[in-house]
């Protein structure tokens, strides 16, 4: 019995417990390096797939739009990463935009993508809390950064956050939108969220 078993017993309520079965995440036999084009000695090349992830970089590659639902530490954000460096590496245009609901999460992401596009060989700098390049940190901490405004137009990968999005933020359509953590987008933001996708915002 958990701890709130016993509160609800103790309490003599009467409830309903649903538990579902958790799914383990499954090791495919496919490799990064069967997506991304002169991997070189970066770690991410090396990576073997998870089935989740190689599925998801198949339906995005087909043309499909993907909710991925997984456990923690099983590779989301590599799913839609490999696949847009697979596009960028045929299509220097290629834009990604990547929208996480906190800056704390953001500055994450954007270090650990960092670190996978310097190995790969990409334009990135890091100053500070500045990242920019092929990839930019785009929040309140780095909006007034020079260098960080001057990569906007031409940054391939933009990790950012909701509010940004409303604040005299121009950027070219992008082909590819990720949102990480998508129960975390209340009503105002799903409707931000649902202009983004549709292309509605300058």
């Amino acid at each position: 019995m958990c701890d709130s078993d016993h509160v609800l017993g103790s309490m003599g309520l009467v409830y309903v417990k649903f538990v579902d079965q958790a799914v383990k995440s499954e090791k495919s036999n496919v490799k990064a390096s069967n997506y991304i084009h002169n991997c070189g000695n970066c770690n991410i090349c090396s990576y073997q797939l998870y089935s989740h992830q190689r599925r998801t970089i198949e339906a995005l590659l087909s043309g499909k739009n993907v909710i991925l639902t997984a456990e923690t530490g099983s590779g989301k954000t590599e799913a839609w990463f490999i696949y847009a460096i697979r596009k960028i590496q045929e299509d220097a245009g290629f834009k990604t935009l990547a929208i996480y609901p906190t800056k704390a999460l953001s500055h994450d992401q954007a270090l650990r993508i960092f670190n996978y596009l310097s190995c790969l060989g990409f334009s990135v700098a890091k100053k500070g809390s500045d990242i920019y390049g092929d990839l930019m940190r785009y929040d309140g901490d780095t909006s007034r950064s020079k260098a960080v405004k001057y990569s906007l137009p031409s940054a391939k990968i933009i990790v950012t956050n909701p509010e940004m999005l409303v604040r005299n933020f121009h950027i070219a359509y992008p082909n590819l939108v990720v949102a990480d953590e998508l129960d975390f987008y209340d009503s105002h933001k799903a409707t931000l969220f649902d202009k983004i996708v549709k292309g509605s915002l300058p």
